[in-house]
């Protein structure tokens, strides 16, 4: 996969939640991760 290749030689790093937090930014997989990205973004 091109893009984890190009992800993981720029310093990141590939995680399978359907939510993530880094900071001050919340991301989500898709729209159905939804919930989770709501619920997320609401506990700060």
């Amino acid at each position: 996969m091109k893009t984890l290749l190009e992800l993981q030689n720029d310093g990141g790093t590939d995680v399978t939640r359907e939510c993530v937090r880094d900071g001050k930014i919340s991301t989500a997989q898709t729209r159905p991760s939804q919930r989770e990205f709501y619920q997320e973004f609401t506990a700060s």
